[in-house]
């Protein structure tokens, strides 16, 4: 039901940077789509590609499986790029990436600056983004083609991510250029078009500048080429005409306050909620987003339907110690608090889908952030709900919102919403997907599913994380690895060191800056983030 009688969730400089129009937007689901949709728009550019990530990987495979068919010749990333650059000499490539801690340095490809600048073409250029506070890290995930297109979100073009709709439980396709095999994965990515992306492509040029690059000067195109073959993508396009663009930022010195935008759009979206609250997450550790589901919760009025997506557990086992124990202790509050107040709560976890005789199901990774409010309100990004995505490291959020009495736009994000649910749920029929859309009881109908003993859903324990009686809450790593202020960055960063022999840590420390190029000379961040 579509009421307007409502205010906007939207409010530029409260909860949001910036709202701009756009010609064209929309949402791509799982790493095939966007990966393709990246490969089509790259090969289509003409004067210049700018991508920011938290992670790259220079042989991840851009094209699988009958995709290749698509392939104007390379399809690993970096010989991709290196191959638009010797087609065409007047095209420059930047690619900013976060300088990141020694702790990651078995999850990532090593060297990359020297991969990325010295076995690449002279039009392409790479650097390392370290201007966020200690401790915290360089999160924004967006690209910009010639600044006529732009994808944002949580993805990476890196290993291990790379997979499709169906989630099989054993894929092929689905493997890694060094680490082999790797389990379902889901992800959403957004994609923007028109005036909006210069926003993107600013944002772009000031962190460049941040890091010590020099100056980025652009070509103009004669007209905002818009290449038409983007659309032909199997995403779902969005009928609105603007889109918000939110962010995280630490506070990174006295004069530099915080930037907490997305930290304010979950709270003010959640608050307006009167139907249905639908959140896909990698984690949910958030105190601050759980007391607004809570206050919203305790409002009372009609009963709202809340559906959470999370994966399975964490990834690895100091995760599984520090943010499993808190996601654990707050999905538990969650519920606790909707047999009280009335609401209906479903926390969950997709399985991957069952085919041929064995019946082979595995967990599948949620790795998506994405928000919708009664099918009005749309956020995907690449902030997890989590204290330091929402207070500490540096994020960027895109929101779509639609206009009150709109039926085409809210029957889109309609269609989103219930299309994922249908992803996670098995729901491979127009039937099943219809129910869904029609039945405002979508928890009643997802619980049925998940009291399956091999069903495609599962419910999210509240007791899953093997150490916690040996851990607990005594250590208070919780605070150390998921703060909600950068002041408690530091703090961590020597405590750690002392842990861990500070002669060591700071000899690993400095071998990865020698590595990427910022031992000698590294300008220090003095402004402030506000471009």
């Amino acid at each position: 039901m579509i009421s307007a009688a409502r205010a906007d969730i939207l409010k530029s400089g409260q909860n949001c940077w910036q709202i701009k129009p756009v010609t064209g937007s929309g949402v791509l689901i799982d790493g095939r789509d966007y990966y393709r949709a990246f490969y089509r728009a790259a090969a289509n550019a003409r004067r210049y590609i700018l991508m920011s990530g938290w992670q790259f990987d220079s042989k991840v495979m851009l094209l699988r499986g009958r995709d290749l068919r698509e392939s104007i010749g390379e399809t690993r990333l970096l010989p991709f790029l290196k191959s638009l650059c010797g087609r065409n000499p007047e095209l420059r490539i930047y690619m900013l990436a976060w300088d990141f801690s020694w702790l990651f340095a078995l999850e990532r490809e090593w060297f990359q600056k020297w991969i990325f600048d010295w076995s690449s073409s002279p039009g392409m250029k790479f650097r390392f983004d370290s201007s966020h506070p200690v401790w915290a890290s360089y999160h924004q995930k967006f690209v910009v083609i010639d600044g006529h297109t732009a994808f944002i979100g949580g993805m990476d073009i890196c290993s291990s991510r790379w997979d499709d709709r169906r989630h099989k439980a054993d894929n092929p396709q689905r493997t890694g250029p060094d680490s082999g095999p790797y389990g379902p994965y889901h992800d959403v990515q957004a994609f923007v078009r028109g005036e909006a992306v210069d926003v993107l492509t600013g944002l772009f040029q000031y962190r460049w500048i941040e890091t010590g690059g020099d100056p980025i000067e652009l070509p103009p195109l004669p007209t905002r080429h818009e290449d038409s073959i983007l659309y032909a993508i199997p995403g779902l396009s969005l009928p609105i005409k603007n889109v918000a663009f939110s962010r995280t930022q630490g506070r990174l010195s006295a004069s530099s306050p915080a930037v907490l935008e997305i930290q304010r759009q979950y709270v003010d979206a959640i608050m307006a909620a009167r139907e249905t609250i639908y959140l896909e997450n990698q984690y949910f550790t958030s105190e601050i987003v759980t007391q607004a589901l809570a206050d919203r919760m305790g409002q009372g009025g009609p009963p709202l339907d809340i559906i959470m997506v999370l994966p399975k557990g964490p990834e690895d086992l100091l995760e599984q110690a520090v943010l499993g124990t808190a996601q654990a202790r707050l999905v538990g509050r969650l519920r606790s608090i909707a047999r009280l107040t009335g609401h209906s709560i479903g926390i969950y976890y997709p399985m991957s889908k069952i085919y041929g005789p064995d019946g082979i199901q595995k967990p599948v990774y949620i790795h998506s952030k994405l928000l919708i409010i009664d099918d009005r309100f749309l956020m995907v990004g690449s902030a997890n709900t989590t204290n330091r995505s929402l207070g500490v490291d540096t994020e960027l959020n895109v929101s779509w919102e639609a206009p009150a009495g709109d039926r085409e736009a809210y029957s889109a994000i309609r269609r989103l919403r219930t299309g994922l649910i249908g992803e996670h749920a098995g729901l491979r029929s127009c039937a099943g997907r219809r129910e869904l859309l029609h039945n405002k009881k979508t928890v009643e109908v997802l619980d049925q599913l998940a009291s399956a003993p091999s069903g495609p859903l599962m419910h999210v324990p509240e007791n899953n994380v093997p150490l916690e009686s040996k851990i607990g809450h005594a250590i208070s790593l919780e605070n150390f690895f998921d703060p909600s202020k950068a002041g408690l960055e530091e703090a961590f960063y020597e405590a750690i060191s002392t842990l861990a022999n500070g002669s060591f840590t700071k000899g690993i420390t400095r071998l990865w800056r020698v590595i990427s190029g910022v031992e000698k000379d590294q300008p220090v961040p003095k402004k402030t983030f506000l471009p």
